[in-house]
């Protein structure tokens, strides 16, 4: 009996060791197994109490994880710098994972990279996963967030160059993307909508924005696999007017990508003497148009609408009546193109009144014309003017000489 104990403590060692025995390369062949019928191998390698985490911090169990491979399909599986711990009949996995999926319902292959802590166990001498963890693999954050704001600087500058394909080539090709432009009241929800909507747009203004956009970013903030971002962009168009908004970003890395699937833009009011300071500026611009001989320039400051209006008692001896409207002033710049030329007259204003609503402004003033160091002219200026597309035009302008 005692030489029996004897060799039980001594064999005992080797019975447990050939028992928790477990290699990269017995992981390799399990692995193996799992992509030729993933159902198949929770149902009949795990054991009865097995659960999956996934990236997302949801535990399944085991009937539950079954159910996953009804709407996803592996497609193929790559392990780099795995690590195998093995205590007794017990084991523990690491490895750096990247694999690549399918997702039924929305016909999208994804690629997903993730650390896979798994354990296994050895139940009358044959190995069963207990347990799988996926969690995402470490990412610098430096590099993420300067790809998140290489994406929204990217997808706004590609439709202000007017290119519509590039322009969405950064959105997420996902039925729940959502693009909200308050300014406009507009909701736009899944991609198929952001992209008729853009089509539309471009269709309807063909011609590349030259404005100069800043970008400055309030906050990034990166969970997993999304992002928000909160930022301001600032556009100055050509004739040096500036317009700025407030953005709310939401994105997702999709195939190690970051892809937006969230927009919401609203514009940021205009100060008052910001306002008032563009305002003076068009008046200026147009009347100093006119000056310099070149008339053709002057419709660029009007909102170019049927119901524009230009009402002055000089204008009757061009065409015949106190006031221009629609086919009249139009009539009424055709012959300006002729008629105006360069003057050297210098521009004094003083009474300068302005009352802001919104996106309708009324202003008034005296105007002085001067011509070799005498006021030549007298004036009384009314004038009413619209923003339209943040920069303000003119919709009326009426004219009463004081001398």
């Amino acid at each position: 009996m005692k030489n029996i104990i004897v060799l039980l403590v001594v064999l005992l060692p080797h019975i447990i060791l050939a028992q928790a025995s477990f290699t990269e390369t017995d992981f390799k062949a399990l692995n193996a197994r799992y992509l030729k019928n993933p159902g198949e191998f929770i149902q009949n390698e795990t054991t009865s109490n097995f659960v999956y985490t996934g990236t997302d911090g949801i535990v399944h169990d085991k009937a539950a994880t079954i159910k996953i491979y009804g709407v996803l399909e592996e497609i193929s599986r790559q392990y780099s710098n795995t690590k195998v711990q093995q205590n007794g009949a017990g084991a523990v996995i690491t490895s750096h994972l990247k694999h690549t999926v399918f997702i039924k319902p929305t016909n999208q292959k994804r690629i997903e990279d993730e650390i896979l802590t798994a354990t296994m166990v050895n139940q009358n001498g044959k190995w069963f996963l207990q347990s799988a963890v996926h969690s995402l693999a470490p990412k610098n954050v430096t590099v993420e967030e300067d790809a998140i704001k290489k994406v929204i600087e990217g997808q706004t500058q590609a439709s202000y160059d007017r290119n519509l394909e590039k322009s969405l080539s950064y959105w997420a090709n996902v039925p729940h993307a959502s693009y909200v432009l308050t300014s406009l009241n507009a909701n736009l929800t899944g991609f198929e909508q952001i992209k008729n909507t853009y089509a539309f747009f471009i269709k309807a203004n063909p011609t590349p924005d030259k404005s100069k956009i800043v970008t400055t970013y309030k906050s990034i903030t990166i969970k997993g696999n999304t992002a928000f971002v909160k930022h301001e962009e600032a556009f100055t168009s050509e004739k040096g007017i500036t317009t700025k908004q407030n953005c709310h970003r939401f994105l997702e890395r999709i195939n190690n990508e970051w892809k937006l699937v969230g927009s919401v833009v609203t514009p940021i009011p205009t100060i008052k003497t910001d306002d008032e300071a563009a305002i003076k500026k068009v008046i200026e611009a147009e009347t100093q148009a006119y000056l310099d001989g070149h008339p053709e320039k002057i419709t660029d400051y009007w909102t170019n609408k049927g119901s524009d209006e230009f009402q002055s008692q000089q204008i009757v001896a061009w065409i015949g009546q106190p006031f221009a409207k629609a086919a009249t002033l139009n009539k009424l710049n055709e012959a300006a193109k002729s008629l105006v030329k360069k003057q050297d007259i210098k521009i004094e204003r003083d009474d300068f009144e302005i009352r802001i609503n919104k996106d309708m402004a009324w202003a008034t003033y005296t105007q002085k014309a001067i011509a070799n160091d005498t006021v030549a002219q007298t004036i009384r200026e009314t004038r009413i003017l619209e923003r339209i597309g943040g920069e303000w035009k003119i919709v009326f302008v009426g004219e009463q000489t004081i001398k």
